[in-house]
């Protein structure tokens, strides 16, 4: 599946830098939208299969977490920037600047996380903040928080939050689209991690 669609995708940019009237950019920015679109759903069902039977394995790197936050954090901004919401990094004060990690894996899950907060924050902020806790020698526990002005959710709708395929809302999949494995999969990644999310509303 991926394959195919990374070729829409490259020839649909092709197409976009060649001289275009403003239906036809229109009509080729669309299909480029919907194929990104296709291919996250894709990635995601893909993702959650690996988990399921177990073959999903973590690669641990040296790793900047302040950067990686920085990069996780730069996906949302633009669009916060047209929501005129604020967006802002703490990277924390007594934060180690290295640390092993799955860095792919823990950025997919701030990019879910910084997403959902985006999407569902009409006014207000969005933040991710970092913290430390050191434990023994070099070893402790990181804390990733991300924080919004957004919605809230009912205590009975957390409970839909994590399961697989699952939306609190069924309005939400027409509003914003989605699968509903997105929050699934961070936490399953996040136990790999031998972590857990955790939800305040």
């Amino acid at each position: 599946i991926r394959t195919p669609l990374n070729g829409v995708i490259g020839f649909t940019d092709l197409l976009l830098q060649t001289s275009l009237d403003k239906n036809q950019e229109v009509f080729a920015s669309s299909i480029r939208t919907s194929a990104h679109s296709l291919l996250g759903v894709g990635n995601d069902i893909l993702d959650f299969s690996k988990i399921e039977a177990g073959k999903l394995e973590l690669e641990l790197v040296k790793t900047n977490l302040a950067e990686l936050c920085e990069q996780a954090g730069s996906i949302l901004s633009h669009a916060a920037d047209k929501k005129g919401l604020k967006f802002y990094v703490d990277p924390g004060a007594d934060v180690p600047e290295y640390a092993l990690v799955d860095p792919v894996r823990l950025k997919q899950i701030l990019v879910n996380l910084l997403g959902n907060a985006g999407k569902f924050t009409k006014k207000g902020e969005v933040g991710l903040h970092l913290a430390f806790q050191p434990s023994d020698g070099d070893r402790g526990f990181f804390t990733f928080r991300v924080i919004d002005t957004g919605i809230g959710i009912s205590e009975t709708d957390k409970e839909k939050l994590f399961k697989a395929f699952s939306q609190a809302d069924g309005s939400t999949t027409r509003k914003f689209g989605g699968t509903g494995l997105g929050l699934a999969i961070s936490e399953s990644l996040a136990r790999l991690m031998g972590s857990h999310i955790k939800l305040i509303s």
